[in-house]
């Protein structure tokens, strides 16, 4: 049945009774008494006194506005018994009171325990022990049980009550869901970067060997460049040697030293060009746009250095 409240009546179509409003507040507050209400004291006599207070239980309120003596019986004479000091919710009667609920006598004898059922509530705010032959009730027989939540408590606000344990389970099964889902995921991408680690090492290592033939074809074909200057240098100047005998007896002392001084212009060329081929660089003095050379001011000529890169 489902049970809604309160509203306004209409024409006399919402009417509540006590149980209404007692179960309005059950689910909110804890069963028990006010924090430091109602304690149980020893006045020197076979009674106790319940200090004025508060209790609560099951959404029915209780109040004791003084002292409240409650008398206990004559002790046995020779077996021992506890009593329980108690707050009674007795929905039969309509009623909620503070009374002594005698046990049972023994030699061990046992502590009364609360009656909860659909009409009765209790809850124990002290239990006394009361020895054979007990004729005076003192504060060290007294045990007070309020703080004891099995059989009384603190009346506190019943939000500590919620049960955790299904919003848990649901957390603990989407944190294991996450964290299996993240783990295929780290070890797919530890896949990917082994993987382009690889290629990325098989590229690298063929443009080197790339950049190593290269290099070893570059290198050998200047050093036949160089080879074929040093024999064509050699093979022209012995031809022109050769021609230069021919005409020597043919030639004036003038022409003939003209004609060294040429050849050894040309033989300078081609030291020239040997050097450029052997070294790859040029070294040319710097002359003013009237050809007169350039000097420091000891008379040393500057010169320029261009070099000439190679594959």
């Amino acid at each position: 049945m489902e049970i809604a409240t309160f509203f306004n009546s209409k024409g006399g179509d919402r009417k509540y009774n006590a149980t209404h409003w007692a179960n309005y507040f059950k689910p909110l507050f804890k069963s028990g008494v006010f924090n430091g209400d109602l304690q149980v004291v020893a006045n020197g006599a076979m009674s106790v006194t319940v200090k004025a207070g508060y209790a609560w239980l099951i959404g029915y309120g209780y109040q004791n506005t003084e002292p409240l003596v409650i008398d206990l019986e004559v002790a046995s004479g020779n077996l021992n018994r506890y009593d329980a000091i108690k707050i009674k919710l007795d929905l039969s009667a309509r009623t909620i009171t503070a009374y002594a609920d005698k046990g049972g006598n023994a030699a061990s004898p046992a502590k009364p325990a609360n009656t909860r059922s659909d009409t009765v509530f209790e809850i124990t705010i002290a239990e006394v022990y009361i020895a054979a032959g007990t004729t005076v009730i003192t504060q060290s027989m007294i045990t007070d049980t309020r703080m004891n939540n099995a059989k009384c408590g603190w009346v506190s606000g019943a939000v500590d009550q919620i049960d955790f344990s299904q919003i848990y389970a649901q957390f603990n099964k989407y944190f294991e869901e996450q964290k299996t889902r993240i783990a295929f995921d780290v070890e797919d991408f530890e896949e990917g970067i082994d993987q382009k680690q690889t290629a990325a090492g098989e590229y690298l290592q063929d443009y080197k060997d790339s950049v190593d033939d290269d290099k070893t074809a570059a290198d050998a074909f200047l050093e036949n460049f160089k080879q074929y200057l040093q024999n064509y240098t050699s093979q022209q100047q012995s031809e022109f040697e050769a021609w230069v005998e021919t005409i020597k007896g043919i030639l004036d002392d003038e022409t003939a030293g003209k004609l060294l001084l040429y050849i050894q212009e040309l033989q300078e060329r081609a030291d020239v060009m040997e050097k450029i081929a052997a070294t790859n660089e040029v070294i040319q003095n710097m002359a003013t746009s009237d050809d007169e050379l350039i000097v420091t001011d000891d008379g040393e000529r500057i010169c320029a250095r261009k070099i000439f890169s190679t594959l």
